[in-house]
C-alpha cells in the first residue's frame, strides 16, 4: 500500500513522484511465511555478493573519524548507504544494495558509523539522533563533487538517522529512501523484549557490548565498568547506562523521546520513500506513521509481510533493491536536468 500526505499533497510533488516510479506490490516467498522467516532468511541465508570497496578515513570536526567505503566509481550519481545498529559495510543487505547500485550505473558510498567496522577515537558511537556525522559527510562529498547528484539510503537505525537529518535540517540530498525504520524508539525497545524478538535483542546487545568492550580498553574515564557492561540484559538497559549518558541524554526515556524520527517526518522537504512491513518484529504496527504525519515530499509503502529488512519476494529476490533504485534513480536524473 502506498500512502502519501493526503491534504498537503500538491501538483509539484506529484510531478516528482511520477518520475518513472511504479512500486511493485510485495508478495512474500511461499517458503518464508511469517516475519521471523523473512527477517532471518534475509540476514543469514539469502546470498550476498563479495565486494571490492575502497576504504577512506573521514575526519570529523570533533577530532573523531569514521570510514567511507567507495564502490565502483563510474562517474555517475552518488548514493550514500547507511547501515543499521551494529552493522557495517559487510552487512548482507548493504552488500546486496551496493551490487545493484553499481549495476544501475550509480556510485555507492557506504558510511560506516563511528565504532562500526573498526575503532574510532572518542567514546561516541552510532545512535538514532546522531545527525551531525551524516550532515558533515554530505557537506564534504558535495564540496568534492559539486557536479554530481547525491542520494542516500538508510536501513533500520541508519534510516532513523537519515530521516532525522532530513527532518531537522535542509540536508542537501536529491533523494532518499529509508527501510524498516524504528520510527518510535520506545515502542521498538518494548517490541524487542517480547517473545521471539528477544533473540534479535540478544544479537544486537552482544554486538554493542563487543564494541563497548573495545572502547573501554582505552578509556581514561569509562562511563561504565566492564563487569557492569556484562550484566546489561536489554537494549533499554544499555541505552540507559551507556548510550544516553555518552551522548547528552538524561536516560533511555529521554534518548527515545528526543531521538525518535517520527516527530520530524512532517518537515522533510526532499523526495523520500519509506518502505515498511506491518509485521516487522522490531517495529510494532502502531509505530508506523499515518499519512497525515508525512510531508508532501514523502511516500510511504507498507506491506503486510516482509519482516525487518527482509522483503524476500516470491518471484524476485531483488525486490527491495529494485524498489529503492527505482525510486532514487529517476529523481537523481531529474535533479541533474534541473541543476
Amino acid at each position: 500500500m502506498v500512502r502519501l500526505a493526503d491534504t498537503r499533497y500538491n501538483l509539484a510533488m506529484e510531478a516528482i513522484f511520477s518520475l518513472g516510479h511504479n512500486t511493485k506490490a510485495f508478495v512474500p516467498a511461499a517458503f518464508l511465511k511469517g516475519p521471523h522467516a523473512q527477517t532471518i532468511w534475509a540476514a543469514r541465508v539469502k546470498p550476498a555478493p563479495r565486494l571490492r570497496l575502497r576504504r577512506e578515513r573521514h575526519d570529523l570536526p570533533d577530532g573523531d573519524y569514521l570510514s567511507l567505503l567507495w564502490g565502483q566509481d563510474n562517474g555517475g550519481p552518488l548514493v550514500l548507504v547507511l547501515h543499521g545498529l551494529t552493522g557495517d559495510a559487510n552487512s548482507p543487505y548493504v552488500r546486496r544494495l551496493v551490487e545493484q547500485l553499481e549495476r544501475a550505473g550509480l556510485t555507492p558510498v557506504v558510511m560506516e558509523a563511528r565504532g562500526c567496522g573498526g575503532r574510532n577515537t572518542l567514546m561516541r558511537f552510532q545512535h538514532a539522533g546522531a545527525t551531525e556525522d551524516l550532515e558533515d559527510v554530505v557537506r564534504v562529498i558535495r564540496e568534492r563533487h559539486p557536479e554530481r547528484r547525491l542520494a542516500a539510503v538508510g536501513y533500520s537505525l541508519g534510516g532513523s538517522i537519515l530521516l532525522n537529518t532530513l527532518g531537522r535540517s535542509d540536508c542537501e540530498l536529491d533523494a532518499a529512501c529509508a527501510v524498516s525504520v524504528p520510527f518510535e524508539l520506545a515502542a521498538c525497545a518494548d517490541a524487542l523484549e517480547q517473545g521471539f524478538a528477544r533473540v534479535y535483542q540478544a544479537n544486537l546487545l552482544q554486538g554493542l557490548k563487543r564494541m563497548m568492550a573495545r572502547k573501554l580498553q582505552h578509556a581514561k574515564t569509562p562511563p561504565i565498568s566492564l563487569s557492569e557492561l556484562r550484566r546489561l540484559r536489554s537494549l533499554r538497559e544499555f541505552d540507559d547506562r551507556v548510550t544516553a549518558p555518552l551522548h547528552g541524554f538524561s536516560g533511555s526515556a529521554d534518548y527515545y523521546a528526543r531521538a525518535s524520527c517520527r516527530p520530524h517526518l512532517a518537515t522533510i522537504s526532499r523526495p523520500t520513500l519509506l518502505i515498511q512491513a506491518e509485521d516487522d518484529p522490531f517495529v510494532p504496527r502502531q509505530a508506523i506513521p499515518a499519512p497525515a504525519e508525512l510531508s508532501p515530499s514523502t511516500m510511504l509503502y507498507t506491506s503486510q509481510a516482509g519482516g525487518h529488512v527482509g522483503f524476500v519476494a516470491q518471484d524476485d529476490v531483488r525486490w527491495l533493491e529494485q524498489q529503492v533504485i527505482g525510486f532514487i534513480q529517476p529523481r537523481l536524473a531529474h535533479a541533474a536536468c534541473n541543476s
